[in-house]
């Protein structure tokens, strides 16, 4: 009982109210090394071009987590929902021609010389390249939650309150950066940052905190996902065709169930 009415009192000292940034999320994230790049010198990255001109077969390497984030010990590569956002993405990509296809990659093959897992952009390439992808994407995470009470929470003194009125919640903010190289060139196609926010609201004696941390890491993924395939089917279509002109001038041909269809590429 003692026990239940300190951490009653303590949960309402912060001003009842908690809070995370992304901003902040960003700001460690950019201070902490992640890739490292095997020539610096700049006229010779400027230089690289795509491998490949064909639509791309795409990897997702396992996220990096920052050993600072609120979610390393809870999330260990991407959940199950992470990788379903990355697959229906591929899928309707795939269908629209966009790209040839996309898979998630397990952590195993991608691990470097000290058996870490997605901090080396040589190990990942080296990855994809086993199985036979053009493209990798390299990602990293950084995430925080927090706690706090409202006005409810003098009623978990009562003991049935902590476990009946939803007297407390959790907010969390995850960030998300990814980028997509070319498994033999390694040419950059896009990069992107996504961010999400989650909330959850429960009796003090349910409170989760890690499902609104998972919350915005799924959310942050998705919108990261969206920009950084849309963004790199773009570009490489781009040079594509100005690399082989015939490209932009050849009919596509639509097959639906029982038509087929037949469309200028203009």
């Amino acid at each position: 009982m003692r026990t239940l009415i300190a951490a009653t009192l303590v949960s309402l000292l912060p001003a009842c109210q908690a809070s995370v940034s992304t901003g902040d999320l960003q700001r460690a994230l950019s201070q902490e090394p992640f890739i490292g790049f095997l020539d610096e010198d700049v006229e010779h990255l400027r230089q690289l071009e795509p491998s490949t001109t064909t639509p791309l077969r795409i990897g997702v390497a396992q996220p990096w987590t920052h050993p600072a984030s609120k979610d390393a010990g809870l999330l260990q590569g991407w959940t199950r929902a992470e990788r379903e956002a990355f697959e229906a993405l591929g899928a309707a990509l795939a269908a629209e021609g966009r790209i040839a296809e996309l898979i998630v990659l397990p952590g195993l093959l991608g691990e470097n010389e000290q058996g870490q897992t997605g901090a080396d952009l040589l190990s990942l390439r080296r990855a994809a390249a086993r199985h036979q992808l053009d493209a990798v994407i390299v990602c990293r995470s950084l995430s925080d939650v927090a706690r706090g009470a409202n006005v409810l929470a003098i009623l978990d003194l009562t003991v049935i309150g902590a476990f009946i009125l939803p007297s407390h919640h959790a907010v969390a903010a995850s960030v998300v950066e990814g980028a997509v190289f070319d498994v033999r060139s390694e040419y950059l196609y896009a990069s992107a940052i996504g961010e999400g926010h989650a909330r959850i609201n429960d009796p003090l004696a349910s409170l989760e905190p890690s499902e609104a941390l998972q919350g915005a890491r799924i959310e942050a993924t998705r919108e990261l996902a969206d920009q950084l395939l849309r963004s790199a089917a773009s570009r490489h279509a781009s040079w594509s065709q100005a690399k082989d002109p015939a490209l932009a001038s050849e009919p596509r041909v639509l097959e639906l169930p029982g038509i087929t269809l037949v469309q200028d590429g203009e």
